[in-house]
């Protein structure tokens, strides 16, 4: 089974591109959000205020009764172990570990056919990186890697 695992505090632009763009290659996918950040800071804006929730972007687009997203609310107070906590939220609801696990932010887009062909890489390997190409609403803000690229 192959799992993806979301970690979302906001920047629910691209969030729609991404969950479809793991959505063929994976078997569940597990969407944690908070609506605070960590450390709770003094005027924090209200993040519903400025952006859409991921519950609101993922139900609109995307059928929930299919079983394959599964979406939940966690607040934490540190970022230390929240992979682990997720990860552990999500094999709790399944009941059963997953061969392969994939932690996404909701601005990583794959493009057509290369998540399955890193979940394939990945098969054979106890762990896999994959740099992604930083975009900030637009093509025009990403951030370059090299040689302008």
């Amino acid at each position: 089974m192959i799992l993806v695992v979301y970690r979302i505090l906001y920047g629910t632009d691209f969030l729609e591109r991404s969950i479809r763009s793991v959505y063929g290659g994976a078997d569940k996918i597990f969407v944690g959000y908070s609506s605070e950040p960590w450390s709770r800071p003094a005027n924090f804006p209200n993040i519903r205020d400025i952006e859409q929730s991921p519950p609101d972007v993922i139900e609109k687009h995307f059928d929930l009764l299919e079983g394959k997203i599964t979406i939940f609310s966690h607040q934490l107070n540190t970022p230390k172990g929240e992979f682990n906590y997720l990860y552990k939220q999500a094999v709790d609801f399944l009941g059963i570990k997953p061969d392969i696990v994939v932690f996404m932010e909701p601005d990583m887009v794959w493009g057509p056919g290369v998540f399955k062909s890193f979940v394939e890489e990945a098969k054979d390997k106890s762990h896999l990186f994959a740099p992604q190409i930083e975009m900030w609403k637009t093509q025009e803000y990403r951030i370059t890697r090299k040689d302008n690229v």
